[in-house]
């Protein structure tokens, strides 16, 4: 496994293949909007704090080759108001599929691509492009403007934005438990149900009897993996 990019590009030279390339430019393809890159001799925003970011890689069970741009979340210290972020528990999963059957609705699960790069970051930071950004930004500037993955305050950023989606769709979150979104409907046979969203990040299990409905709202604003 590459632990750098320079030693990626040497595995697809050794091998004869570019799996980790493809890997490395759908990542940038992806992460790109989420820095501001300066002009050389550009001067950084005032308090704005230097981190090192990294690519992560992984090898998937299909042998698919997986990178991830991350920051280096060692390197800041935001207060907890700007960190903290749920996910829905476990026990709630089990009374989603009880919930599921004795109503008889249909039950699904979506995908948010890339989903904290939809939020804007509340950390004030920037990095130095390296070569996974090609070699019109290397060695430039880039201010961190959106909720990269590894920054310590993206999950919450990202909680609280998909929060908001919800809230626009009429959702509303359970007292028993803030992951659980439900919001009233009407059964084809005219009886009153509720239809639940439980949110765990990036993974959505949706309950209703128009889940193609609900999909789709969620596909208009963020970009849902097949």
């Amino acid at each position: 496994m590459p632990t750098s990019v320079k030693r990626a590009l040497e595995i697809d030279r050794e091998t004869g293949t570019n799996l980790w390339a493809k890997a490395i430019e759908k990542e940038m393809l992806h992460v790109f909007p989420a820095f501001m890159i300066l002009e050389e001799g550009q001067a950084t925003p005032i308090g704005s704090k230097f981190i090192r970011c990294h690519m992560h890689f992984e090898l998937k069970l299909d042998l698919t080759r997986k990178a991830r741009y991350v920051a280096g979340d060692h390197m800041t210290d935001p207060p907890s108001s700007l960190t903290y972020s749920s996910v829905v528990a476990r026990g709630s999963v089990h009374l989603a599929f009880l919930i599921e059957a004795l109503n008889d609705l249909d039950i699904v699960t979506a995908d948010i691509g890339n989903a904290y790069l939809n939020a804007m970051t509340k950390e004030k930071v920037h990095t130095v492009c390296g070569a996974e950004f090609g070699e019109r930004f290397r060695g430039h500037t880039a201010i961190i403007h959106k909720a990269l993955y590894g920054l310590k305050s993206s999950g919450a950023a990202w909680c609280s934005m998909f929060a908001g989606t919800l809230i626009d769709l009429q959702f509303k979150s359970s007292l028993a438990d803030p992951d659980i979104w439900m919001r009233e409907a009407i059964k084809p046979c005219g009886e009153k149900y509720y239809e639940y969203l439980f949110v765990y990040v990036d993974d959505i299990l949706i309950l209703s009897h128009n889940t193609v409905a609900i999909v789709e709202s969620l596909r208009q604003q963020y970009r849902l993996k097949e």
